[in-house]
């Protein structure tokens, strides 16, 4: 073999030796890119979890503000033998008409009416909450008098 064509030869094979060098560099960029897609991926669910997370957030602070606002316009009192729920205040009733709220639930930040009702044929006048069930005996008890 001459000089020239052994030259040739081995010009050849550093073109091979170089084309899989670079298929090989293709192979890890392509690699380290779709790593990178994986991570930004992951970042972006993470962000809109957070998204949602601080919405919720911002949900729950107008609904304690909303409360604050709401829960200002009413007051303890005595509806009758020592049963107590929140009364809206005089100044506040407008044209809402008179009403009670249940004590139990709006400690825990609900505005639930109490509803009125009679027990026992007359014998008794009762607030109930339909909520947390509770029950207030303005007039008479919770169990009739047998006769009596």
């Amino acid at each position: 073999m001459d000089i020239p064509t052994a030259l040739g030869s081995f010009k050849v094979l550093m073109d091979i030796a170089q084309g899989m060098k670079n298929l090989n560099d293709t192979t890890a960029i392509n690699s380290a890119v779709i790593e990178l897609q994986t991570k930004i991926l992951s970042a972006q669910a993470a962000q809109m979890e957070l998204v949602q997370e601080v919405s919720r957030l911002e949900g729950e602070v107008t609904a304690f503000k909303n409360w604050d606002t709401e829960a200002q316009k009413y007051q303890l009192k005595d509806i009758g033998q020592r049963c107590i729920a929140y009364a809206l205040k005089p100044e506040m009733q407008g044209s809402e008409p008179e009403h009670y709220l249940c004590a139990n639930c709006y400690a825990q930040r609900k505005k639930r009416f109490l509803q009125g009702l009679h027990k026992h044929v007359g014998r008794a006048e009762v607030y109930v909450c339909h909520e947390c069930r509770s029950e207030l005996y303005v007039r008479g008890h919770p169990w009739p008098d047998n006769g009596r």
